[in-house]
């Protein structure tokens, strides 16, 4: 079986038209102030709090819907990937990306950061106390 009918991925293509994904990652940036915070790196480590300096570039490059079934109940998601850069930023430089997932009501349920903690726009706060590594869990 394939998907051809057009009606569906219309659909879709209007809805994210209507919700105007970048302006929700914009708005969800605006309402923390451009700090996460409580960030594990790629290596494990912890960072108590990541500062976007600058207002970044939103770039949507991914979406997804999906419905989960919790008890019985059906629980649609939509799941929006975005790049970020520089504003204004002439040459190819990438902050990193976000990633939120939102519920049938428009709310964030979920959010994935994936940042390059060595860009100029990035500001970093370590908490000693925190500098710890993920021991593996061990599945038997």
């Amino acid at each position: 079986m394939t998907i051809t009918n057009d009606t569906v991925w219309n659909n879709l293509s209007q809805l994210l038209d209507e919700i105007e994904p970048c302006r929700i990652a914009q708005q969800h940036l605006e309402s923390c102030n451009y700090n996460i915070q409580g960030y594990w790196n790629s290596e494990n480590r912890f960072y108590d709090r990541v500062t976007l300096l600058d207002s970044p570039t939103i770039t949507l490059v991914n979406s997804a819907i999906g419905i989960n079934q919790v008890n019985e109940k059906a629980c649609p998601w939509i799941k929006l990937e975005f790049l970020l850069t520089p504003y204004n930023n002439s040459e190819d430089e990438e902050i990193g990306e976000l990633t939120l997932v939102l519920d049938a009501q428009l709310n964030i349920i979920d959010e994935n950061w994936c940042l390059d903690l060595d860009s100029p726009v990035v500001a970093i706060s370590e908490n000693a106390e925190c500098d710890r590594q993920i021991e593996p869990i061990l599945l038997t």
